[in-house]
């Protein structure tokens, strides 16, 4: 905010530099407001980089939770042998081999 509120006429207030930033961070970049000053383009760029660690990041961690959880409930079920394939590691409720 402090790098482009004097020099950037689409900045104004702290919202509107907040606004910018959130745009960056999502990749979404619509272009309505862009930083003008030196300073203002390393804070984008630093924030679209970091972003883009950042997000795939959160991403794969909630995804590792979610098949953990997934992998409990699974554990919990009983196993029994099919007497098509005689598979003794069938789920209780599968429905197919």
């Amino acid at each position: 905010y402090n790098a482009e509120v004097r020099t950037n006429e689409n900045i104004d207030d702290f919202f509107s530099a907040f606004y910018c930033v959130l745009i960056t961070m999502t990749t979404t970049g619509y272009g309505d407001i862009v930083p003008i000053t030196t300073v203002g383009r390393f804070v984008m760029s630093s924030a679209l980089l970091i972003a883009i660690g950042l997000i795939p990041y959160q991403l794969t961690t909630l995804a590792s939770i979610f098949v953990a959880q997934v992998d409990e409930r699974q554990a919990e079920q009983p196993l029994l042998e099919c007497v098509i394939c005689l598979e003794k590691r069938h789920l209780s409720q599968a429905v197919f081999c």
